[in-house]
């Protein structure tokens, strides 16, 4: 995604492994110097990979009731939560068109204790 968006795209990645300090380095490695605007951030590993809160699973239980949308604890609920936080924070310019990719897992959802999602 990184190497095939344009000069006025930004891609975000959200890291779901704690500390993941190298990412640039990752990145230069596998697509070259032709990064354009990227960012990563481990703001919302909510503790690391596979790790979650009260506050993430509330998210997602919000979420879902609010779009129908159901998401996992391992990636893509951190990543929505992220994005929704970033909005709320004005990080993203007005009229900016955002899209996120899902990136299932829900499977992982089934370690969880029966009911603590609404889906």
């Amino acid at each position: 995604m990184i190497s095939s968006s344009l000069p006025s795209q930004h891609v975000i990645g959200f890291s779901a492994i704690k500390h993941l300090d190298d990412f640039e380095k990752r990145i230069q490695f596998l697509i070259g110097n032709s990064i354009n605007k990227k960012y990563l951030t481990n703001d919302y590993d909510f503790g690391g990979y596979a790790k979650k809160k009260d506050e993430l699973i509330s998210f997602m239980n919000a979420f879902y009731k609010a779009d129908a949308i159901p998401t996992d604890f391992v990636y893509t609920g951190k990543m929505m939560f992220g994005v929704i936080d970033l909005i709320k924070k004005n990080y993203f310019p007005a009229g900016s068109k955002i899209l996120c990719i899902h990136t299932g897992g829900l499977q992982g959802n089934l370690s969880l204790q029966q009911g603590i999602l609404n889906f």
